[in-house]
């Protein structure tokens, strides 16, 4: 029994180490950001490449050069940051509250 106890005052003695769930979220929240400014990142190279239509094909350059204008024209990643920025706040209000506080999920389908 001795060993038992002495393995389950190292687990969570473990658990204390692991970083919380708001500081996971808070890290995700600033790659995020720093993706939402890197104009060659993650999110710029998902959503152009060559633009096709039924009679012509737009080079890269061109098509990379429309994705801009259409991203300066929509106020990316003006509007992407606050979006981020609302749903971590709500994250982080979430999981700040102790669990017998926080109020269950409510989805509106």
């Amino acid at each position: 029994m001795t060993l038992f106890a002495g393995l389950l005052t190292n687990v969570l003695a473990l658990r204390e180490l692991a970083p919380s769930d708001t500081d996971m979220i808070k890290v995700d929240y600033l790659e995020h950001l720093h993706e939402l400014e890197n104009p060659d990142g993650r999110y710029a190279q998902s959503h152009h490449g060559p633009i096709q239509s039924l009679y012509m094909q737009l080079s890269y350059e061109l098509s990379a050069s429309i994705y801009q204008a259409r991203r300066a024209l929509n106020s990316e990643p003006d509007r992407s940051r606050r979006v981020l920025r609302l749903i971590v706040a709500n994250w982080l209000a979430h999981y700040g509250t102790p669990r017998p506080g926080r109020a269950r999920p409510r989805p509106r389908l």
